[in-house]
């Protein structure tokens, strides 16, 4: 009775053993980190045709203006998500203020949609800072507040234009539309993710661009736990095994 008793609790350790493996091998959500775009500029009505992509800043103002702003961000994901994406946050770095009205201004952000088939003239999705304009651009800064089909509204943040914040401020968006809306590029196999900026206020919101001293836009992405490997599947039985032995020769 006492070697049965044994042998029941060598299994039981062995079972509880077995369970711990196959969570720490089956649980391992990925965080990935982008701390750099691969480009970023902003567009101006005032200018359609001059390229800002060396400025220091990306610059966002309200659309209906007569010199209303986009900003652009790109990452490249370089593939790296490599299962379904649960949680992302998407951060900017505030470089000033110019032009203040009112006391806010809600920054929306946008992603340009992962089938965006590019016109005549118009840069894909993997463009380059050096040669994006408003002339050329997915979606044109205008006068209009209408929204292009090309985009989808990934979220907002709001920032205070009196009193002013301080350059340095760090502003970001998270949850489930921008997670959803870097899954359609991770099932599609797209690697190029491009992130507008507008504004609702006719202040000019300045965010650090690649070339500033301050942070440029980052984004994290947190992807599903993965399937455990087949060598740890290995593993796993080999364990069992082995405790499946040692019970027998108890025995």
């Amino acid at each position: 009775m006492t070697a049965f008793i044994a042998s029941r609790k060598l299994l039981a350790g062995a079972a509880l053993l077995a369970s711990g493996l196959a969570v720490s091998t089956s649980a391992r959500a990925a965080t990935v980190v982008y701390d750099t775009p691969a480009a970023d500029t902003y567009v101006s009505v005032a200018a359609p045709d001059t390229n800002y992509g060396t400025a220091v800043s990306l610059i966002t103002r309200s659309p209906n203006n007569s010199s209303g702003r986009l900003a652009y961000v790109r990452f490249d994901l370089d593939s790296r998500l490599t299962t379904a994406v649960t949680d992302a946050t998407l951060s900017f770095t505030l470089n000033g203020i110019t032009g203040n009205a009112g006391t806010e201004a809600t920054v929306t952000v946008y992603g340009l949609n992962y089938d965006y088939a590019p016109g005549s003239g118009e840069p894909g999705l993997d463009w380059a800072e050096g040669s994006l304009t408003n002339s050329n651009a997915p979606w044109a800064a205008s006068g209009s507040g209408s929204v292009s089909a090309n985009v989808t509204a990934l979220g907002t943040f709001t920032v205070s234009v009196d009193p002013e914040a301080a350059a340095g401020t760090l502003y970001s968006i998270t949850g489930t539309a921008l997670a959803a809306f870097l899954e359609t590029f991770r099932v599609n196999g797209v690697d190029d993710a491009t992130f507008i900026l507008r504004s609702n206020n006719s202040s000019l919101l300045y965010f650090a661009s690649k070339e500033s001293t301050y942070d440029p836009a980052s984004l994290t992405v947190i992807t599903a736990a993965a399937v455990p490997e087949p060598s740890e599947c290995a593993l796993l039985a080999g364990a069992a095994m082995l405790t499946l032995a040692l019970w027998r020769r108890r025995c």
